[in-house]
């Protein structure tokens, strides 16, 4: 079972069985949400007479990576409860299969934790009107977003709802909403009403940040891991692209393999930068991540994020001056032109889309972020995809050595 640092079992020891879990991104939401499940829910020593099943949903690109498999398993260990977990996309649209958890629909009530509960925000949704169902009656019933209110107070309807504050959206709008139609269609222009608001968005959430996280390491890494694409054992056995390149070289060879890694990350990327305000730094190699990502980064949900690059293209960074002012902002970094002569103190994330073969590169990178002049807690994503090339470069920057690509080839050859 997993030990809890200080700082989560003080934000721990009072939080409802009921509540929104506002929490910094990094400051390790998910064990604490199992740790208050295994808590509250404990049979015959909790708030709750027996342990109810546990019902887990997230975005479909957490789901695919299994982290929270991994997570039940190292928390639990040998006494692992009951549980489920589904995507949000896949839950809400079968209906059969969510009224399943609704009590009120002729279902089984069972504990809910929502990972980036935000994604149900929208209480005129599927995935809004689906959660409500399982979750307005759960006795246990936990949401985790760093960002629960991207958009304001609006953004609460649904939570509302789920905490029997108004019964429908018309009724939030109706107490809580200023309304405009002089443009011709219906707009919030503000709120009514607002201390009440706070009040009971202080009752059923709780913030913490990751300042507040005394006994948090200054400097985390996290790895993500994603599942090998079909195309990558085909390109290995075949040695031929979908264009009819033969892959001859060792560089050949893995340039082309690592391109076929790109397209899975791109959705938990996604969900990731939607789920945070801080400054996000994310290196890549290849110019296809970099427009592939660019492409992304074009979506409805990021459009309010600054974007900043360093690569061949671009070389713009925010003033040193105005490092304490900037927020919500993502600066793309290629390897050989983020790593070396740049500061990027104003970061607090860093994703490392892919691994750069160079150690040097590496570590060079880290402390462009991370380095004397940051003082808040830094978090490290290093995107992993399984039995693939990249497990062999992580292994072999760990090891404090760079990459060779003739090397690992003749490995492979040989059936290592």
């Amino acid at each position: 079972m997993i030990n809890l640092y200080d700082y989560q079992k003080r934000y721990l020891s009072d939080l409802p069985a009921r509540a929104i879990m506002a929490a910094d991104t990094g400051t390790g939401k998910t064990f604490m949400a199992l740790a208050h499940y295994d808590n509250i829910a404990r049979e015959g020593s909790g708030v709750l007479q027996t342990r109810p099943p546990l019902l887990i949903l997230a975005p479909a690109s957490k789901i695919r990576t299994k982290d929270w498999e991994r997570e039940i398993a190292e928390y639990f260990g040998d006494n692992q409860p009951e549980y489920e977990i589904y995507s949000y996309e896949k839950f809400s649209r079968d209906a059969k299969l969510w009224k399943r958890f609704a009590p009120g629909l002729g279902g089984q009530q069972w504990a809910v934790i929502c990972d980036e509960v935000h994604r149900a925000k929208n209480s005129q949704s599927g995935i809004g009107k689906a959660v409500f169902q399982i979750a307005k009656g759960a006795q246990f019933f936990v949401g985790l977003s760093a960002t629960p209110l991207p958009n304001g107070w609006i953004d609460a309807a649904n939570y509302f709802k789920i905490f029997g504050i108004v019964r429908n959206i018309t009724a939030f709008k109706k107490r809580y909403c200023n309304i405009a139609t002089y443009k011709g269609w219906p707009e919030i222009v503000g709120y009514e009403h607002e201390s009440e608001l706070a009040n009971y968005w202080q009752k059923m959430s709780k913030k913490l940040t990751k300042a507040e996280a005394n006994d948090l390491p200054s400097r985390t890494f996290v790895g993500v891991n994603f599942t090998r694409p079909a195309i990558y054992g085909k390109l290995i056995k075949e040695r031929i692209t979908e264009e009819g390149v033969f892959l001859d070289t060792a560089p050949a060879l893995a340039h082309a393999l690592r391109q076929t890694l790109t397209a899975p990350k791109l959705d938990y990327l996604k969900e990731l930068l939607v789920g945070t305000t801080e400054n996000v730094v994310i290196f890549y190699n290849y110019i296809s991540e970099r427009e592939a990502i660019l492409e992304m980064l074009k979506k409805k949900e990021l459009k309010q994020k600054r974007l900043y690059r360093q690569d061949g293209e671009a070389h713009e960074l925010p003033s040193k001056p105005t490092w304490s002012t900037v927020q919500n902002s993502i600066t793309l970094a290629q390897y050989k032109s983020g790593s070396t002569g740049v500061e990027m103190t104003y970061a607090t994330q860093v994703v490392y889309f892919s691994p750069t073969y160079s150690y040097a590169d590496y570590i060079q990178s880290i402390g462009r972020v991370y380095r004397n002049g940051q003082q808040e807690k830094t978090t490290f994503y290093n995107f992993r995809t399984v039995k693939t090339i990249e497990v062999t470069v992580y292994d072999t920057l760990k090891n404090k050595q760079s990459f060779q690509e003739k090397q690992w080839l003749e490995d492979l050859e040989g059936g290592e």
